[in-house]
C-alpha cells in the first residue's frame, strides 16, 4: 500500500494530479478562510506554531509538487511564498494577529523540503 502511494506520488496520473490542486486549493482556501477567524489568535502557541507553518506547506508543497508532476520545482515554490506572503499580510486585517517574518520562512521551508524531498525521490527512483 505504502509503496502504491509513493508511486502515485512520484509518477501521478493525471486524475491524481487534479486531485492534488483540487486538495491543494481547498487547502489554501481553508487556510484563509480560518486565518480570519477570531479563533485564530494564538490559535497555536509559540513556537509551536512555526511548526504547525512547517507542517502545513510541507502538504501544500507536496500538494502542488504532485499537481504540477514534479514538474517546476520552482512554481512549487513561488506558489507557496505568494500564498504564505498573502496570508501573512491578511492577518493585518485581523484585530489580534500580526504579521511575523519567520512564520513565512517556516512556511517556504515546509513547501522547499517537500519539493526537495520529492525530487530526491524520483531521482533515486530512476537509478
Amino acid at each position: 500500500m505504502f509503496k502504491a502511494l509513493l508511486q502515485r506520488l512520484l509518477e501521478p496520473a493525471p486524475s491524481d494530479r487534479a486531485w492534488a490542486a483540487a486538495v491543494a486549493l481547498f487547502v489554501i482556501a481553508n487556510l484563509f478562510y480560518h486565518g480570519a477567524q477570531p479563533y485564530a489568535v494564538d490559535a497555536v502557541p509559540a513556537p509551536w506554531d512555526k511548526l504547525a507553518h512547517l507542517l502545513l506547506f510541507l502538504l501544500l508543497g507536496t500538494l502542488i509538487d504532485v499537481a504540477f508532476a514534479g514538474r517546476r520545482r520552482w512554481a512549487v515554490l513561488l506558489v507557496c511564498a505568494l500564498v504564505a506572503g498573502t496570508d501573512e499580510l491578511a492577518q493585518l486585517l485581523n484585530p489580534g494577529r500580526e504579521v511575523d517574518v519567520l512564520d513565512w520562512l517556516a512556511d517556504v521551508t515546509g513547501a522547499a523540503v517537500a519539493a526537495a524531498t520529492l525530487a530526491w525521490l524520483r531521482q533515486s527512483a530512476r537509478l
